[in-house]
């Protein structure tokens, strides 16, 4: 993998067998979401900048997502990846800090 991130390779959503790369980081023309698992339309994606605005927004992730960050000013942005789930309770987050130069 390209970039300086160490822990592209993350467990989520308290799911052992479930994995998500995400790559390169840090990034400047596009970022890759890569996923070990099929979530279906459970994954949604948000991407906010370092004051907390939404800057894009994705839902019904494939296993492999690629998003086109080129217009993108340079900054820390925070990857926010949510899983439905069916139950009462909240839906699971994973957060990542990603940057893009």
């Amino acid at each position: 993998e390209d970039g300086i991130c160490d822990d592209t390779n993350l467990q989520i959503f308290n799911n052992p067998s479930a994995s998500i790369k995400i790559y390169p980081n840090p990034a400047s023309t596009y970022l890759r979401f890569t996923f070990n698992t099929f979530f279906g339309d459970e994954l949604s994606l948000k991407l906010f900048n370092a004051i907390g605005q939404l800057i894009l927004s994705k839902s019904n992730l494939s296993n492999i997502t690629e998003l086109d960050i080129s217009e993108l000013p340079e900054g820390i942005y925070n990857a926010q990846l949510t899983k439905k789930t069916n139950d009462l309770n909240e839906p699971e987050i994973l957060n990542k800090n990603i940057i893009i130069q």
